[in-house]
């Protein structure tokens, strides 16, 4: 027997043909408490994915907010626990991701180069980022390339400034630090001694 989520997060107990009523339920009883655990989890994997729709919930700063679509010369604003969107001329997921995506790029841009400034202070040495880039990754939080560019994930975004500064932290080790070695942990521990209390937030959280 195999006891799953389907697609749907639902539920879904496979058991041969031969297998009793009597079988399946010992079975499902001897697995509840994975079920339930793994229900909480697909709960608050949910929870924390942005819904592109009217009505729907999108994370801004670690804050869930309703977002509600609306005719408005602006294009997004923040009200109270609202997100107020600007009805785009076609009304579907992708078009309002696209502008609630764009907005994350440009809240970034306007408040991430001073926490990159501030938090490249704590080095000893007078290094900087030769430029910073703001782009949606599939795949990273963030990288920095070998000429010294650092690219930072907009969809950071959908969490706290203490988790970003962390992933600046990171990037501007590796402007120093090509690999993950003893040095590269021994200046993020010198910058951030909290770093893997804000790495673990991220896995959770992002």
């Amino acid at each position: 027997m195999v006891l799953a989520l389907d697609k749907h997060g639902a539920p879904e107990l496979k058991a041969p043909n031969n297998c009793s009523l009597a079988e399946a339920e010992r079975f499902l009883v001897k697995n509840q408490d994975w079920l339930a655990k793994r229900l909480r989890q697909k709960f608050l994997f949910s929870a924390r994915q942005n819904k592109y729709a009217d009505c729907g919930k999108v994370r801004f700063l670690g804050k869930l907010y309703e977002l509600r679509l609306v005719d408005s010369k602006k294009i997004i604003e923040v009200s109270d626990n609202t997100l107020l969107v600007k009805r785009p001329a076609k009304e579907c997921a992708a078009q309002i991701e696209r502008l609630v995506v764009n907005w994350y790029r440009k809240e970034m841009e306007l408040s991430i180069p001073d926490r990159i400034k501030r938090i490249n202070r704590y080095f000893s040495d007078r290094i900087v980022p030769q430029s910073v880039k703001y782009r949606k990754m599939k795949s990273s939080y963030g990288n920095c390339s070998s000429s010294g560019v650092i690219t930072l994930n907009v969809m950071l975004m959908r969490t706290g400034y203490e988790i970003i500064d962390y992933v600046i932290a990171h990037e501007l080790c590796h402007l120093r630090c090509w690999f993950h070695d003893g040095e590269f942990y021994s200046r993020l521990d010198s910058v951030m001694p909290d770093w893997k209390i804000r790495a673990g937030r991220l896995e959770n959280e992002f």
